[in-house]
């Protein structure tokens, strides 16, 4: 008899352990701790853009916002850019500067419905043209991915 009560015990024992580690990792499981895209501090990854880049992008119910940086080692003029949200393409796009200098940047802004506390995952397409001559340009694109939460 001493054998199978002190077998129960040691099995009663670790297995009140055993409960208690499932239902701790069950807690932080519902809270969200190991999903990643749950976290409250969501941030801004911009990648991609050569020579007219983008600086920071900002999102809100109602706006998307994004710097244009000039990079290219000239000056450059904006032509136009491209937005491109879930298959859906946005180009009115409006720039504060459409003449850029090198190493200046252009706040440049989309009127858009988006949900909040939701993420844009966007592709930008920015068209720009370069000096070859004095009478003369080269029109280059600078393509890049956004992923921007909405505040």
């Amino acid at each position: 008899m001493a054998k199978s009560q002190s077998a129960l015990e040691y099995l009663v024992t670790y297995g009140w352990a055993i409960l208690l580690i499932v239902a701790a990792i069950a807690i932080l499981y519902a809270l969200g701790f190991f999903n990643p895209s749950s976290s409250i501090y969501k941030t801004t990854v911009i990648s991609g853009f050569s020579g007219v880049k983008v600086a920071s992008a900002f999102a809100n119910s109602s706006i998307f916002q994004f710097d244009v940086l000039n990079e290219a080692g000239v000056s450059v003029s904006l032509i136009n850019s491209t937005l491109t949200i879930d298959r859906q393409n946005y180009t009115s796009i409006t720039c504060t500067d459409m003449y850029i200098s090198n190493g200046q940047n252009s706040p440049c802004s989309l009127s858009i419905a988006l949900g909040n506390g939701t993420e844009v995952n966007a592709a930008l397409y920015i068209f720009y043209q370069v000096p070859i001559t004095d009478n003369s340009f080269r029109t280059l694109e600078s393509v890049g991915r956004l992923t921007v939460p909405v505040s």
